[in-house]
């Protein structure tokens, strides 16, 4: 172990670590009158809050509509009456053939 007293750091195998930092003491605001606070804090005057104008906040928006199923694929149905002609003589449209043995 190494030990600097110039720049207080420790080297432990080659790891530098750094000496601890001093504890920071803060008193609680009691009460929100801003008049004893200005009697009690001569030395800050200014501190830090958060933003509560309506310019500062995020504005509220409107979440997008969830997105919609596409139509399946429509099936052709043929509502269409088939009208197939009509002979009088089948025999008229099929030609016979005689089988030869």
């Amino acid at each position: 172990m190494e030990m600097e007293s110039t720049t207080k750091k420790w080297v432990i195998s080659g790891i530098q670590f750094m000496t601890p930092l001093k504890p920071i003491y803060t008193k609680k605001r009691m009460g929100n009158n801003h008049e004893e606070e200005e009697k009690d804090s001569d030395d800050d005057k200014e501190f830090c809050t958060t933003p509560t104008t309506p310019e500062s906040r995020i504005p509220v928006l409107q979440c997008p509509g969830a997105p919609r199923k596409r139509k399946a694929a429509s099936l052709k149905k043929c509502n269409d009456v088939r009208d197939y002609f009509k002979t009088p003589e089948l025999e008229s449209v099929f030609l016979r053939r005689v089988e030869r043995a």
